[in-house]
């Protein structure tokens, strides 16, 4: 629709162009007329069939004017088309992607975002761009920490949403003159990873307990094997658990 309006509005344009020139043509051969030809042809030009003056100047009109707006909007059809369907492929991309991508601008406000955000977010693209992301999702009242620190560099830190985990990473993008021009949010969902994380550490402490009750249990038998060897030592007797006072380790 809008290169079709653009379209007409150019056509109008030239008509308008193309009507002018025949006006300051007429006028032109007026002012001629006046003053090189006998007043007895006066009459005669002025009755100039229009049709044939427009015939006359048309081809000028043409090659001077129209044809290289019609080349010069081709082109830039050709290059609307391309930026587009660039953007098209970009956004593509971010939507594939599992993770939550936005951007916002200096005032944290949300320019552009992939459907994985969109579905954390839970609400419409529409009510999304536009907004302050700390109001949309994350709905933390305030912008992240990260963002403050990614207006110079890099930066990222955990964020917890109910009972979900994700990692937040920031990236700010210049200008050819180093000019802020926008930053770039992900939030990576890394819950199912800090729930195995979590798990792991409960299993190692059971583990260790469990290690600290079995070298206790079996320090407390070599004590009472060695205590029963004491007693049989008074008594005369050979020691019952000769292992028990090996230094030896790997005899115990």
């Amino acid at each position: 629709m809008k290169d079709s309006s653009a379209s007409l509005n150019t056509l109008a344009k030239a008509v308008i162009a193309v009507g002018l020139i025949v006006i300051v043509v007429e006028l032109l051969i007026m002012m001629v007329v006046e003053n090189i030809v006998p007043p007895s042809l006066h009459k005669a030009l002025y009755l100039v069939d229009p049709v044939l003056l427009i015939a006359i100047v048309s081809p000028f009109v043409y090659f001077l004017i129209l044809k290289p707006m019609r080349t010069q909007h081709a082109e830039l059809a050709v290059a609307h088309n391309k930026i587009g369907q660039a953007h098209q492929e970009w956004m593509d991309a971010l939507d594939m992607m599992s993770d939550a991508v936005f951007l916002h601008d200096d005032s944290f406000r949300i320019l552009r975002c992939n459907k994985a955000y969109q579905k954390c977010a839970g609400i419409p693209f529409k009510q999304i761009i536009g907004q302050p992301y700390y109001e949309v999702f994350p709905k933390i009242g305030v912008p992240l920490p990260c963002c403050m620190r990614s207006m110079e560099k890099a930066a990222e830190e955990e964020v917890t949403v109910g009972e979900a985990v994700y990692r937040s990473r920031a990236f700010f993008i210049k200008d050819e003159q180093g000019a802020y021009l926008y930053s770039v949010h992900t939030l990576e969902d890394i819950t199912e990873r800090r729930q195995v994380e979590a798990q792991l550490a409960e299993q190692l402490d059971e583990l260790r307990r469990w290690n600290e009750v079995t070298l206790g249990r079996e320090n407390r038998v070599l004590e009472l094997k060695h205590e029963v060897n004491e007693l049989l030592g008074k008594a005369g007797s050979p020691p019952r658990y000769p292992s028990a006072e090996s230094d030896d380790p790997q005899e115990i």
